[in-house]
């Protein structure tokens, strides 16, 4: 009995193996998964694009409202390199970086000296 059962059981596993549809059902499940990663690639690529462009909207007003006024403090320094560094690290360049570095090379001033001075 003991053969016979073994028999059976490699039958059956013989027949789902070669079974159709379960290879179907894996291969379906198997494209599911490929497009769930491509649609999340596709978000992760977006939010970056997003941060990029946020972030440079911010260099930009910053550091041209510091170069109007002609120098910097070093906590506004600060600040605008703690911006331009993720920045730059996602692939930002441009006008973004441009604007730091005049920005970030302007005298400093003391955050305690008065606005006119």
């Amino acid at each position: 009995m003991n053969g016979t059962a073994a028999d059976v059981i490699v039958t059956v596993i013989v027949a789902v193996l070669s079974s159709t549809g379960l290879w179907k059902y894996l291969e379906v499940r198997k494209s599911r998964l490929v497009e769930s990663i491509e649609e999340e690639q596709k978000t992760d690529c977006d939010m970056k694009e997003l941060l990029i462009a946020l972030a440079k909207a911010q260099i930009c007003h910053m550091a041209t409202i510091y170069i109007d006024r002609g120098w910097i403090t070093n906590n506004e320094a600060e600040v605008l390199e703690q911006t331009f560094t993720p920045y730059h690290e996602l692939g930002g360049n441009g006008a973004g970086e441009v604007l730091y570095n005049q920005a970030i090379s302007l005298p400093r001033k003391s955050e305690f000296s008065k606005k006119g001075e």
